[in-house]
């Protein structure tokens, strides 16, 4: 069978992880003993931003997951090559990271998906394909709890003959 009858028998699993924090998403159906010749993690309905220069976090792991399976229905959802982006590839014994390099690598050992940190835009469903296939055996839902966090902007201003820097203030409004 193809179509949708294939998708509605995938595995699902979600994971979830407070915004900041590391988490390592494992590829499904692999361990260290497996045999890799080509591995893709993809992404579908992330909001990555290009990659820009963030700062690492050695924060614990906080994250839980759940196994079932989820029934998909029509092509809405579905991981097709034009859907998904492309984080990291690997061939040839070589690993390529698309997005987000400094925070974002692929473990050599067990071929792990790894944030350091998380952040709100990694929140979507992410694949994992091995030896090209077209179809993965799992479908992980991440979830990221927390605030969005916002832009930093740089204001200062003279008060006189002080220069007063208020970047680092938070603002707040009235509800």
């Amino acid at each position: 069978m193809t179509g949708a009858a294939d998708i509605s028998a995938l595995s699902y699993q979600t994971v979830v992880v407070k915004a900041g924090h590391s988490v390592n998403l494992t590829c499904p159906g692999v361990s260290e003993l497996s045999l890799i010749s080509a591995l893709e993690w993809r992404c579908q309905g992330c909001n990555l931003p290009p990659s820009a220069s963030s700062s690492s976090s050695s924060s614990s792991s906080s994250s839980s997951a759940a196994n079932g399976t989820r029934s998909v229905s029509g092509a809405a959802g579905l991981h097709g090559e034009t859907s998904a982006i492309k984080l990291v590839e690997y061939s040839n014994n070589a690993v390529v990271v698309w997005n987000n390099q400094d925070r974002m690598t692929l473990d050599s050992q067990t071929y792990a998906l790894q944030f350091f940190p998380v952040r709100h835009y990694d929140h979507g469903e992410y694949t994992c394909l091995v030896n090209e296939r077209r179809r993965p055996d799992t479908i992980i839902h991440l979830v990221v709890q927390g605030k969005k966090q916002p832009q930093q902007q740089h204001i200062q201003f003279l008060f006189g003959r002080l220069l007063v820097d208020v970047s680092h203030l938070t603002l707040r409004t009235k509800r």
